[in-house]
């Protein structure tokens, strides 16, 4: 009876050693599988976390003046950063699951900063924050005294002609007798102010010298881009979507022009630079006079044709004067000469900052069929003070259409031109060839298994990727 009794007490002691071990293997089992979530979430969040620091690398001279986010495309150097930000997020990680950065790899290569598409992804936000301003902004005197202020620095989105506008405003309602408050006065005198110096500072600038260097290096060249002549013959249709709109209001914003210039970047003819890509200023001065001299002249020779008393004008004059030429072809001849007089002195308002409406009503027009054929000069033709000026036709709106001719992707690789150039001339070695939007970042990580050696040898690996950037989209 002993030997039975011992032997069950020995078969109770097996069992319950094996329901102990069995429990202790499922404990270690659920401890390992809750190391290894943990494990998991905080290799999601250190590498966020990590990934969002090295962001923080961009470009700085680039940021501050365009707005425009970009990092160094070193991938050995953003393996570096991330594993620094990584290591110290994980300096004071709990005892019970230690992790460490094993492997970590960053590719750039999907987010170049050569890209049109990815750099329009900025430029149209950009854009869409600058007209947004703008909206606001306009219904303020206040705020349109302080930009207008700014009128000679570079970004300035208030012209000498917008100014002038505001003045002749005031002055109606003053005549008008709503306008004679000492503050209403102060405003018109400093806005009277900024149209003195900024006319004193036009004088100053007679001509247009600034000129780029190693032309093959630049992002347009790079990508296979050329230069234009004359946008209205090998220009393309107008792209008006709402993208390219936006794009094109940072353009005319952000860069300087012939009409509103800065003395801060190596072109002076910023916009203009956009459209015909010529490496100086004067080439691009001389292309854009022709393409705004080709609009105007075939917008006012379509003003003069539907307009019933110029065209009769032109019909007796062609009758009087070259009665031995057809009178179809001696119409079209007198009716193109005065259009293009016409045109010349359009130009010569657009370029000392006045407006000219795209669609001239009879009112607008600066040259009549008999001034066409007497010597007055341009000042002595109509008297500025009997005439109203535009709402709208300035240099920057002629600005708008023309840059619409352009594609979209030629001309944001002229805007990376610009960008490149002015910040290299601030003593920045920045290129966009090495720079990109964002990189991918791959994280291997090994914590040491809380199950013993003998039940789990080895390290266990988590493995996490991200993909951090500033813009998000596809490679143009």
């Amino acid at each position: 009876m002993d030997i039975i009794s011992s032997g069950k007490r020995g078969f109770t002691v097996i069992h319950i050693v094996i329901i102990m071990s069995s429990l202790v293997f499922l404990l270690l089992v659920l401890l390992e599988a809750s190391a290894a979530s943990a494990a998991g979430s905080i290799a999601e969040t250190v590498c966020a976390s990590a990934g969002r620091s090295v962001l923080t690398e961009f470009e700085p001279a680039l940021y501050g003046r365009y707005g425009i986010l970009a990092m160094r495309s070193s991938s050995l150097r953003s393996e570096q950063l991330a594993s620094y930000y990584l290591s110290s997020s994980l300096s004071g990680d709990s005892t019970v699951v230690r992790l460490a950065p094993s492997a970590v790899t960053a590719d750039h290569e999907e987010y170049p900063a050569l890209s049109t598409e990815l750099f329009a992804v900025q430029i149209r936000q950009l854009g869409l924050i600058i007209a947004a301003k703008e909206a606001l902004d306009e219904t303020n005197i206040s705020s349109f005294i302080s930009r207008a202020a700014a009128g000679a620095s570079r970004g300035s989105s208030v012209s000498l002609s917008g100014i002038r506008e505001q003045l002749d405003s005031m002055k109606e309602e003053k005549e008008g007798g709503g306008g004679g408050s000492p503050r209403k006065r102060e405003q018109a005198a400093r806005l009277s102010d900024i149209v003195k110096r900024g006319e004193e500072d036009k004088n100053a600038r007679t001509s247009f010298s600034g000129k780029l260097t190693r032309t093959a290096d630049l992002p347009s060249r790079l990508l296979g881009y050329g230069t234009r002549s004359i946008l209205l013959i090998s220009g393309g249709i107008a792209d008006m979507s709402s993208d390219a709109l936006f794009e094109d209001e940072y353009m005319v914003n952000v860069l300087s022009n012939c009409v509103n210039g800065s003395n801060d970047g190596v072109l002076r003819l910023e916009c203009e630079y956009l459209m015909y890509g010529k490496s100086s200023d004067a080439e691009n001065e001389k292309a854009v006079r022709r393409s705004l001299f080709a609009l105007r002249m075939t917008a006012n020779l379509a003003g003069i044709l539907a307009d019933a008393e110029k065209f009769e004008q032109v019909t007796a004059a062609a009758e009087t004067i070259f009665f031995l030429i057809p009178l179809p072809i001696a119409v079209l001849a007198i009716a193109s000469a005065w259009a293009g007089f016409e045109a010349k002195e359009d130009i010569r308002i657009l370029f000392s900052g006045g407006c000219v409406p795209f669609v001239k009503s009879r009112s607008d027009w600066n040259l009549s069929l008999d001034e066409l054929f007497s010597n007055r000069t341009a000042a002595q033709r109509r008297p500025a003070a009997g005439r109203k000026r535009p709402l709208s036709g300035c240099y920057e709106d002629y600005l708008r259409f023309l840059l619409a001719l352009v594609p979209r992707s030629e001309k944001l690789a002229r805007l990376m031109d610009v960008i490149e150039s002015n910040v290299r001339l601030g003593g920045s070695e920045f290129r966009f060839t090495d720079y990109s939007y964002g990189f991918s970042l791959r994280v291997e990580f090994e914590r040491r298994s809380l199950a013993p050696p003998a039940f789990s040898p080895g390290m266990r690996k988590t493995v996490v990727e991200h993909v951090h950037a500033y813009v998000i989209g596809k490679t143009a």
